[in-house]
């Protein structure tokens, strides 16, 4: 079943945001240092449009919060990026709770990275969820990924598994120094 409302999807709202900040954000130092290209990842938020009855926000929460974890992670351990730490990491300063877009990047730049990653997680249905990823490039101010993906289930097992093949997707990206 199809159900067309005339609200506009949170991932869509968030890409345009993103989009948006990159023209406000005025350029800032990338720290030098080492050869690796310089990530800082924003934590992702949450939307849960699935309807179901029973209040998951606590289990989400730590699922979403094992997400953020696992992609800093996984980035930090390939070897191919430095993974900078900034002052906003959390989901709590995801677009969706309200932190300008421009600020986050910012925030990010000028702690030194060039690529900033961004994202959320839309729970559509009770068996399906979306992960939209976009990775901007602070310096040439541009996003350079922007996918949306998708999994199945809503348990631990089924985030773990989404967080691992985001991150797969992400060390495959080729990105500048």
């Amino acid at each position: 079943m199809i159900v067309m409302t005339h609200r506009i999807p949170a991932w869509v709202r968030i890409a345009a945001c993103w989009a948006l900040a990159l023209f406000i954000v005025p350029t800032a130092p990338i720290a030098a240092g080492n050869d690796l290209p310089s990530v800082a990842i924003a934590g992702f938020s949450y939307k849960d449009t699935s309807g179901e009855v029973r209040d998951q926000a606590q289990e989400h929460r730590a699922r979403l919060d094992m997400l953020n974890r696992m992609l800093r992670e996984n980035l930090t351990s390939s070897g191919k990026f430095t993974v900078v730490e900034f002052g906003c990491q959390g989901a709590e300063c995801a677009v969706e709770d309200g932190l300008a877009p421009a600020a986050l990047a910012e925030s990010a730049a000028e702690a030194g990275a060039r690529y900033l990653v961004v994202g959320g997680v839309q729970k559509m249905s009770t068996l399906v969820q979306w992960a939209r990823v976009g990775v901007l490039d602070l310096r040439e101010r541009k996003l350079v990924r922007d996918r949306l993906y998708t999994f199945r289930g809503d348990t631990e097992d089924a985030w773990r598994h989404a967080a691992q093949f985001v991150a797969r997707q992400f060390n495959d990206l080729r990105l500048a120094d």
